[in-house]
């Protein structure tokens, strides 16, 4: 009978040692920490007065201290005490060496971010350890995060566009765990662009951004012509996105494919006017009663100097199989000048038929 009686009664004690203090609440502002506003506590003392002091430590989601902080004492009577960072004062209080402390330290203000808040109240000279009290909390302020341009919706010329984005912070106020991440996927047919970011496979995307500005990688998946692309930063807090910009699209314009311009007669002079080449090709015929079955012909430069065809084998330039020059009956013929890798000006074609007549065509490449 004595054991079981003696270990009630240390029982007893122990749960009555255990629970002598106690934080019934803390108010603390999520803005901005400084010596008088974060810690506000209610604390009850269920044994007679006790001398403590309290400690508060504030951790981003990395697990980087913010602040830390060691009250000076003060007493607990017993019942309901208010305890105030501003009327206890602090013997000690430092700021952390993260970019969000720094940021706090410079600016007055925490960053955007998810952190924890812990108080411990600790009495003095007596056995027990006092109660801690933690919490998480996501930063008060407002972390401004928007796309800038391509513009939604915008049409582009070009296959490399960059990409620009902006938000109101350092980069420096990122946590460990904390990054920033751009998202490029192609919009399928009766998607919307919201769809497409989280629906469909990135053609492009890059972690760990430290500039607004990127652009577009050429070793990425090409952009093509006609069709539609969305786009997004997304801040990342351990692999979770904690923040996002809107979803914007962007298109790239539809190659216009003009038709072929048929078909140039040929001259037996040159004169003012000019023939100009599509898609790469001319399309001209003679004006003659009867259909040549040899054709000899010549590209010349501005300065009168022959352009030859880089068809990987030396041919005589003339209507064959293997030749640029394509015959399509009735004196009408259709020449290739993507061989001759033409830039931008004047040349000249010159044709001999069967009897040696030549024919002259002055032709523009655009």
């Amino acid at each position: 009978m004595f054991k079981p009686a003696l270990t009630a009664f240390l029982l007893v004690l122990c749960l009555y040692g255990s629970t002598q203090v106690s934080i019934n609440s803390a108010n603390y502002n999520t803005v901005s920490f400084n010596e008088t506003n974060c810690l506000q506590a209610i604390v009850s003392n269920s044994a007679s007065s006790v001398m403590a002091y309290a400690t508060v430590t504030v951790k981003n989601s990395g697990g980087e201290i913010i602040i830390e902080g060691k009250t000076r004492s003060f007493t607990l009577n017993p019942g309901i005490n208010t305890v105030s960072g501003a009327t206890v004062g602090f013997s000690a209080f430092t700021y952390g060496n993260s970019g969000k402390a720094l940021y706090l330290k410079n600016n007055g203000l925490l960053s955007a971010g998810n952190y924890s808040y812990c108080l411990h109240i600790i009495p003095v000279g007596t056995e027990t350890d006092g109660d801690v009290y933690c919490e998480d909390f996501e930063a008060g302020t407002e972390d401004f995060l928007t796309l800038v341009t391509p513009y939604d919706k915008e049409e582009l010329d070009t296959k490399l566009p960059v990409l620009t984005w902006s938000h109101s912070e350092p980069f420096n106020t990122l946590a460990k765990n904390e990054f920033y991440k751009i998202v490029v996927a192609e919009i399928k047919k009766d998607q919307s662009a919201e769809q497409a970011i989280f629906s469909n496979p990135a053609i492009f995307s890059k972690n760990f951004l430290i500039t607004h500005t990127i652009p577009y990688p050429m070793d990425a998946a090409a952009l093509e012509d006609g069709k539609h692309y969305a786009w997004q930063v997304q801040k990342i807090a351990n692999n979770i996105i904690v923040n996002k910009t809107d979803v914007w699209e962007f298109s790239l314009k539809k190659k216009q494919v003009k038709p072929d311009n048929k078909y140039a007669v040929m001259k037996q002079h040159y004169d003012a006017s000019y023939y100009t080449a599509v898609n790469e090709h001319i399309f001209f015929q003679f004006d003659e009663p009867y259909h040549g079955s040899e054709l000899n012909f010549t590209v010349y430069n501005s300065k009168r100097k022959e352009v030859k065809a880089d068809l990987h084998n030396e041919r005589k330039n003339s209507v064959g199989a293997d030749s640029p020059l394509k015959d399509h009956g009735n004196n009408k013929y259709e020449l290739d000048l993507s061989a001759y890798n033409l830039k931008s000006g004047y040349y000249f074609l010159e044709v001999l038929d069967e009897k040696n007549r030549k024919s002259v065509l002055k032709f523009f490449v655009e």
